[in-house]
């Protein structure tokens, strides 16, 4: 570092992770219930005790302390009154039992046997209806829908006519799970809480991130029809396949529903934002803080574009001099193409996924403008007419105009195909506009 001397250090300190992921349930006596925590201290979780509590939380604190001085390293290594920001990016849960994903789908018989690996059917699989994918608290369910997913040779696919009364089937089969082992050894299975709350891909859009607030885990494509939570001491990771519930390898894990706070039980998925020094206003206990405000506050202070699929805000309100500044919110368009109505692309590992339509997009329009404190300008950058498809390019793209007024547009740029039919076509989509197009290198050849 003082070799190269970085505008911006990204520095990462995993220790913290791993060590709560190997003891955080063995020194929490307490299950979120208020029970006794069976794994305590006990780490067959058979009634006798280890005796290593004490040695355990001192790995757990020993790990933080050594992220306090990895921090210390940098700043010293940095220009004097850097701005410093410390971010975690989930938080964590004491757990040791994992939920077989894929058992729930060989019960419903979606699957012929349960997965040995993580998003991949069993070898010798003959159904293959769907697949789970799961990453601590969070399993992620794909059907292998027709008309959407590859055909592959050996499995079966899910009509498209059956698709939503299956996602159903799931989403109910997930949060009716019950535990059937006796871990306390009293005699009785458990009645613990096994799932906390289970998703549909939409519904994804919308995932509690606390008062007031959501995340948002929906893609085309990479988002699963089902998305199911686990609640602690349960999670997926380190399954034994076959078996619904057994012990997991481990005794910490993240990846709950981001809401979930039980600071006796050592629960707290909220994570770590932290900012100090340089740019930074001291004593400001803000409100509404999330992870994915970094990246944008960052580069703001990098003078450098916010990165293009960031998702955050940049935070004014914890810098310096922000009084003066105004953030313009903007939701941006491009290449609609007169695609009036929904159509499908293949990508993404050739997932024929559905695009464009001008009333999805119009609510995709709303939803990101709730987004913002203020209603935000809604720009295209061109495009927005030319190799449409007929019941635009046939009306020479005035339908979409028309659509583009409707959803309230405040300007466009020019982009090649606005030109496809010549000045004479492009000044009568200026005059149907309610907008303005807007360019300041486009010059008539005969009048300059």
């Amino acid at each position: 570092m003082r070799l190269y001397r970085p505008d911006l250090a990204m520095v990462g300190y995993p220790i913290a992770d791993e060590f709560q992921h190997q003891f955080l349930g063995l020194i929490t006596p307490v299950l979120p219930n208020g029970a006794p925590n069976p794994a305590y201290d006990d780490v067959q979780v058979n009634g006798t005790p280890d005796g290593r509590v004490a040695r355990r939380t001192a790995f757990v604190k020993r790990a933080y302390t050594g992220a306090d001085s990895t921090l210390d390293l940098v700043q010293e290594l940095m220009p004097r009154n850097t701005s410093a920001f410390v971010a975690s990016d989930h938080g964590f849960a004491p757990q040791f039992l994992a939920i077989d994903a894929s058992k729930v789908l060989v019960d419903l018989g979606l699957l012929s046997k349960p997965q040995t690996s993580n998003c991949r059917p069993a070898t010798g699989e003959t159904i293959g209806k769907a697949k789970a994918c799961w990453a601590g608290g969070t399993v992620q369910v794909y059907l292998n829908l027709q008309g959407r997913d590859p055909v592959i040779a050996g499995l079966q696919q899910v009509s498209a006519t059956l698709e939503v009364a299956t996602v159903d089937q799931i989403k109910s089969a997930f949060l009716a799970l019950s535990d059937p082992n006796d871990w306390t050894r009293d005699g009785q299975a458990e009645g613990w809480q096994v799932i906390d709350r289970a998703y549909t891909k939409a519904e994804a859009r919308y995932i509690p991130n606390g008062a007031g607030s959501t995340a948002d885990m929906a893609h085309p494509t990479r988002t699963g029809d089902v998305v199911a939570f686990a609640y602690p001491p349960y999670q997926f990771d380190a399954a034994t396949p076959g078996t619904l519930v057994a012990r997991s390898a481990f005794f910490g894990q993240h990846g709950y529903v981001p809401d979930v706070q039980n600071l006796a039980a050592n629960i707290n998925m909220r994570a770590t934002f932290i900012g100090g020094g340089g740019s930074v206003r001291p004593n400001v206990v803000a409100a509404g803080l999330r992870t994915i405000d970094l990246a944008p506050t960052i580069a703001y202070l990098l003078d450098v574009p916010v990165p293009q699929h960031s998702q955050g805000e940049v935070r004014l309100d914890l810098l310096r001099g922000s009084e003066s500044r105004t953030l313009v919110p903007i939701v941006g368009l491009t290449d609609f193409h007169g695609q009036l109505e929904q159509t499908t692309a293949v990508y993404d590992n050739n997932i024929n996924s559905p695009v464009g339509g001008s009333s999805q997009l119009a609510t995709m329009f709303d939803e990101e403008a709730a987004a913002f404190p203020q209603r935000p300008f809604l720009f295209a950058s061109g495009d927005n007419v030319g190799a449409s498809p007929a019941n635009s390019g046939l009306l020479e793209d005035r339908p979409a105009i028309d659509v583009e007024n409707a959803w309230g547009m405040h300007a466009t740029s020019y982009g090649n195909h606005e030109f496809d039919y010549g000045v004479e076509r492009l000044l009568k989509h200026q005059a149907r506009a309610n907008f303005p197009f807007l360019g300041a290198n486009i010059v008539d050849e005969t009048t300059g």
